[in-house]
């Protein structure tokens, strides 16, 4: 005959682990959702961009704001209308004889157009020359509030 076995009246329970489990998740989700808005309202206000150089590379970034129907330089040297056209055919020139940088355009959500214009420029300009101007761009939000500074790579 077989014998029974006696169960384990020493058995381990989970449902406290599991409740300190629980209260953990619902205390860090409810950080998340109280820390999340302070985030996103301390990056609606000053930008800062910071801009580094290879060691093979000497030339300087030029920074130009796309707005509207305006491109402006962040050190007030030049402003370039959508009307004007040659304007910016001239800087481009000057901008090779110098052998002075690259051009950034900071494009906002309403300055594309004039972005393009000045994009389309800077192709056809490579394209009738040996010397190519090298451009890079970066959208930015409306709201961000970007300031110039005394440092050419920082802004």
């Amino acid at each position: 005959m077989r014998k029974k076995r006696k169960r384990s009246t020493n058995s381990i329970s989970l449902f406290p682990f599991l409740s300190v489990l629980v209260c953990l998740i619902g205390i860090l989700m409810f950080i998340a959702i109280a820390v999340a808005p302070t985030s996103i309202e301390t990056a609606k206000g000053n930008v800062k961009l910071e801009f580094t150089r290879n060691k093979e590379n000497t030339k300087d970034f030029i920074l130009l704001e796309c707005t509207d129907d305006v491109a402006k330089n962040f050190y007030g040297d030049e402003v370039f209308y959508e009307e004007d056209t040659n304007l910016f055919n001239n800087y481009l020139e000057n901008l090779i004889k110098k052998n002075k940088g690259h051009i950034v355009f900071l494009v906002r959500p309403d300055g594309i157009d004039i972005f393009k214009l000045l994009r389309n420029q800077i192709l056809q300009f490579n394209y009738y020359n040996s010397d190519a101007v090298q451009y890079g761009s970066e959208l930015i939000p409306e709201n961000w509030n970007i300031k110039g500074a005394n440092n050419k790579y920082n802004l």
